[in-house]
């Protein structure tokens, strides 16, 4: 009678199948790379090295074209906006080509790449 209450499951568990976890690896990847973040949908799928560098490098071509684009007087926005949109969406679909390939990602990074990113950090 005096049963403690038991939170009801607001529907059941289930796992991410690879082709939602590809959709969401290029979603990640084009929408952040959108805002300069490039690499969370390689990060997603468990490739940090990876992410790490694409973060890196994007942020070197943003400088360089936006250093291209005042030396040009902005004639160069011609060539610099469809870089700004096409780069974020190729490497989303590269990310997604690698959580197809490999499998769909386990639940956050692989303890190995944090651990690798923490020493890699300190």
């Amino acid at each position: 009678m005096d049963e403690p209450m038991r939170p009801r499951a607001l529907g059941p568990a289930r796992q991410v199948d690879i082709e939602t976890a590809g959709w969401i690896a290029l979603a990640l990847e084009a929408i952040f790379g959108y805002f300069g973040i490039l690499g969370v949908g390689h990060a997603y799928a468990g490739r940090l090295a990876r992410a790490i560098g694409l973060l890196i490098g994007w942020w070197v071509v943003l400088v360089l074209l936006g250093a291209l684009t005042g030396l040009t007087l902005g004639v160069a926005t011609c060539f610099v906006l469809p870089i700004w949109v096409a780069v974020p969406v190729i490497s989303g679909l590269l990310a997604r080509r690698t959580v197809l390939a490999e499998g769909a990602p386990a639940a956050g990074l692989r303890s190995s790449a944090w651990l690798g990113w923490a020493v890699w950090v300190s």
